[in-house]
């Protein structure tokens, strides 16, 4: 049985996360346990005694502080974690703390079909989601351009096509066919897998 856990501190975003589980439960027919949680600390005691879920965090409205304690605790526990944000992935907040973590952070400002894709493949692919690659048969720098490297990384970070274009002063078009490479030089579909290929 599976089993994910939600937090958020915003009501409708618990609510909208929750229902697209559901949502996706039914239509696959596999029972998925649901835990919410709005508080922390709450969080924090319940991953103190259970083994296995898969946490989505949405970690806007949170500290600094908040932020680096919940990230240190799921490294700790060796939770896998989906992280929402609007902030900039690439902030200090991030960086430093992501190294070496099971987790993967998306930008809220992605579009919706792409945010449930994603979501869909983080808990219900389960050979996606267990993947693990140790090895690299080809390093990245020999097989992307150094532009499709400047994209790969800021993609990584979660950043949307906008995002990326307003950065490399490209065209949003220009950063949609990059990606496109990127995903086939890797042979991969979408964010998550490529993600998991490379870490």
């Amino acid at each position: 049985m599976k089993s994910v856990t939600i937090f958020s501190q915003h009501g409708l975003v618990r609510f909208y996360l929750k229902q697209l589980i559901e949502r996706f439960s039914h239509e696959n027919g596999h029972y998925v346990e649901i835990k919410v949680f709005h508080c922390l600390k709450e969080l924090e005691g319940d991953l103190g005694k259970t083994k296995g879920e898969v946490i989505i965090a949405d970690m806007d409205g949170l500290s600094k502080l908040d932020k680096f304690r919940f990230i240190k605790f799921s490294k700790l526990k060796r939770r896998e974690v989906f992280i929402f944000t609007k902030d900039n992935p690439l902030s200090s907040d991030y960086i430093d703390l992501m190294a070496g973590s099971p987790s993967f952070i998306m930008n809220k400002s992605e579009s919706q079909d792409y945010i449930e894709k994603s979501v869909y493949d983080f808990v219900f692919n389960h050979k996606l989601f267990m993947r693990k690659n140790n090895k690299k048969n080809e390093s990245q720098e020999n097989i992307l351009t150094k532009r499709e490297n400047d994209i790969f990384e800021l993609m990584l970070a979660g950043l949307s096509n906008k995002e990326i274009s307003k950065r490399l002063f490209i065209s949003d078009k220009t950063v949609s066919v990059h990606k496109q490479n990127i995903h086939k030089k890797y042979q991969t579909k979408n964010l998550i897998e490529l993600y998991l290929k490379v870490n």
